[in-house]
């Protein structure tokens, strides 16, 4: 049995454990001001403690993105059935695992030992569980909301550009460990290829 309740219960729950997962974030940092020895100043201790830093603002950016994401797919869901539930139980997984995979690859000693094919690929499981999230609203339209808003994206194409690009740079930095966190960047170019995509069904509609 599916009630109202019980859809808001694994909506609060996932908002819950990302906050918690943000929280996480921050702990490295949290006994940084009192480590600190007589005559150091602000400066000293940001440039000291530089990969913690980036870490947490990287962490934080990447489930935040996650987060909107979530969010945006989860608007058009007024039910769920146990598919639903799995697959949001895999992406809360990635969403905790990101703490300690950021923790990983600001560790210089495992940046490029492993670190960073493994934070990808969190990334990635990420990804895809929230695609499959909007593929199974697509296969179920009675798991969605009846209004105009949802009509137009089930009408609209859906795509798998994130995971390619995810994919495509969890190859490159399993290939070149020495690339780093580098092949990342990629991720800048979703949007791009998200446009020439509708630009080109659009003309093949005209």
């Amino acid at each position: 049995m599916h009630t109202e309740r019980g859809f808001d219960r694994i909506v609060n729950f996932s908002d819950a454990t990302v906050a918690i997962a943000m929280t996480l974030l921050v702990l490295p940092l949290v006994e940084l001001g009192g480590d600190t020895e007589p005559g150091d100043t602000i400066w000293h201790l940001l440039s000291e403690n530089s990969n913690a830093i980036f870490g947490f603002l990287l962490g934080f950016l990447v489930i935040w993105s996650m987060w909107v994401n979530h969010h945006r797919v989860m608007e058009y869901f007024v039910d769920y059935d146990q598919t639903v539930l799995g697959l949001h139980l895999l992406w809360l997984l990635t969403m905790v695992s990101i703490p300690f995979t950021t923790q990983l690859i600001t560790n210089n000693d495992l940046y490029q030992h492993g670190a960073t094919p493994l934070y990808v690929a969190v990334l990635l499981v990420s990804s895809i569980s929230l695609h499959l999230l909007g593929l199974r609203g697509r296969q179920h339209p009675e798991l969605l909301h009846d209004s105009p808003k949802v009509k137009d994206w089930l009408a609209g194409p859906f795509t798998w550009t994130t995971p390619a690009i995810l994919a495509l740079v969890l190859v490159i930095v399993v290939i070149f460990p020495s690339a780093g966190a580098w092949p990342m960047l990629l991720l800048f170019v979703d949007g791009f290829v998200e446009r020439r995509l509708a630009q080109r069904r659009a003309v093949a509609k005209g």
